[in-house]
């Protein structure tokens, strides 16, 4: 109530039929730590299109199945990526897989990046969290997530 803040609970199916049902579009539509854990991701991608304003964008944050740490945790059988959620994470995205599926959704990617999760810090840790992201993003998008604007 303090905020006035319209707050729907539920499946991300359940929430695009209300928001269809009550005929309400948006500028944009962000998905941030969610797209990995739908069972059928390029389906509800199609399905946002009908929320969206024409122009509207997209925005996308999830895991990198391509994140530096990834074949340290195959090697050794850990997870210090925190990426293998068997039991919640049913898609796994790396910038190619992320882009294809948008485009197959009938999205246009218009930006992507990638970077630590722990990116945008102040002080000498955000610098060395900053210095490592660009890092990841020289050696070809291994940074521990993805965004990705459509």
């Amino acid at each position: 109530d303090r905020f006035s803040l319209d707050v729907m609970t539920g499946g991300v199916d359940e929430a695009i039929d209300r928001l269809v049902e009550q005929r309400r579009t948006f500028d944009v539509v962000t998905m941030v730590h969610t797209f990995e854990h739908l069972t059928q991701p390029v389906r509800i991608l199609s399905r946002l299109r009908s929320v969206l304003k024409p122009g509207g964008l997209l925005a996308l944050n999830v895991p990198n199945v391509r994140y530096f740490l990834v074949p340290v945790d195959r090697l050794l059988g850990t997870n210090a990526a925190g990426l293998w959620d068997s039991v919640s994470h049913f898609s796994y995205f790396s910038w190619r897989s992320l882009s294809l599926a948008c485009e197959r959704a009938g999205f246009e990617v218009v930006a992507r990046d990638t970077r630590l999760l722990v990116s945008g810090r102040p002080g000498a840790i955000g610098w060395l969290d900053d210095g490592l992201s660009w890092m990841c993003r020289l050696l070809g998008g291994r940074g521990s997530n993805i965004a990705v604007v459509a």
